[in-house]
């Protein structure tokens, strides 16, 4: 299967002034990741599809080496992924200066950019430069929480609100995992993978590479009273017991 398609998306409240920023930026970023990749072999890009809602443009790849229009697609979700995780761009000057260009679109109302391929999406949720690097954590645990929106449209996720935080956590599924998203919603779970959380604030807002969506127990609003303690009461009820202790001489 060729992997030679490309798709940029901004999410939020899109001006045609903004629409068009990003898209000469967006042209810049392939642009040079062409040059890089191809060493002088030229690609051509046509425009496949264009979606007036979600502001998200398509593009494809041809090359007479379709090697090097499938390297230049890996690159660009190598870029996407470094924006995401504020990790260093692994290509030229050039290209960096392009990719932190792209993602100062992202001004308050866009609020997001996601870059896609035929490998899948990455989102990026804010302006990236020099300062804003490494402010973004990842590692491998769990969140329990409320299983909410489902969504298909380019990739498969759903919304987690987080127990602890009560807040959405984007977790990314993969296709032989739809069936288990589609039993959990709106349900209590607990979800397994590796978990990006914003640095400053802890909260978590990815969970990707899921291993485990696991449903959990809710408990009644007086089942404590039926757990089973290390005193044997002999048949009395706590708080008399409490009591006639407290009242006891000393």
């Amino acid at each position: 299967m060729a992997r030679n398609t490309l798709t940029l998306s901004m999410k939020g409240s899109i001006t045609l002034d903004i629409y068009n920023k990003a898209v000469g930026r967006f042209l810049a970023l392939i642009k040079a990741l062409s040059e890089e990749i191809g060493s002088g072999a030229p690609i051509t890009w046509r425009l496949v599809d264009l979606q007036t809602g979600s502001a998200s443009m398509t593009i494809a790849g041809e090359a007479m080496q379709p090697e090097l229009v499938e390297r230049t697609t890996r690159a660009y979700a190598s870029v996407g992924t470094a924006l995401a995780f504020g990790e260093p761009i692994p290509y030229s000057a050039k290209v960096n200066r392009c990719a932190l260009a792209l993602s100062q679109v992202i001004n308050g109302e866009i609020t997001a950019l996601e870059f896609t391929t035929d490998l899948g999406s990455v989102l990026v949720p804010q302006a990236v430069g020099i300062a804003s690097r490494g402010k973004r954590l990842q590692a491998w645990g769990t969140i329990d929480g409320t299983v909410e929106t489902l969504t298909s449209h380019r990739r498969l996720e759903f919304i987690l609100y987080d127990a602890h935080f009560d807040h959405p956590v984007h977790c990314i599924v993969r296709h032989e995992q739809e069936a288990i998203m589609l039993q959990m919603w709106r349900k209590l779970v607990r979800v397994s993978g590796l978990i990006i959380r914003d640095a400053q604030t802890g909260y978590p807002l990815e969970i990707r590479e899921i291993g485990e969506i696991r449903e959990l127990q809710v408990s009644a609003p007086d089942s404590y009273r039926k757990a089973a303690g290390i005193l044997d009461l002999g048949g009395e009820a706590p708080e008399v017991l409490i009591r006639r202790l407290r009242d006891a001489p000393a």
